[in-house]
């Protein structure tokens, strides 16, 4: 089974978010910046997607290449903070 590249992961974490925003709020999203990637807190991964103004939304990676949505009340406590002015 071929593993998913740090590339192609954010690259569905970057089509999540866009949908997600569009489907539910009815708005189009802040595209990230080359400042997204994977990070590792707590021992998990995590697709974070970042622009100028912070983190604009969090995903975990599943053992299967999946990845989740995660609320921003439960973001890692590493990003806490970097949202805000």
């Amino acid at each position: 089974m071929k593993m998913l590249t740090e590339e192609e992961l954010t690259q569905r974490a970057i089509r999540a978010y866009s949908s997600r925003l569009l489907c539910e709020l009815g708005v189009t999203a802040q595209y990230p910046s080359n400042a997204s990637g994977i990070e590792k807190h707590g021992g998990k991964e995590y697709v974070v997607l970042r622009n100028v103004n912070g983190v604009l939304a969090v995903y975990e990676i599943r053992a299967n290449e999946t990845i989740r949505c995660v609320d921003e009340d439960n973001w890692p406590k590493q990003l806490q903070g970097e949202t805000r002015d």
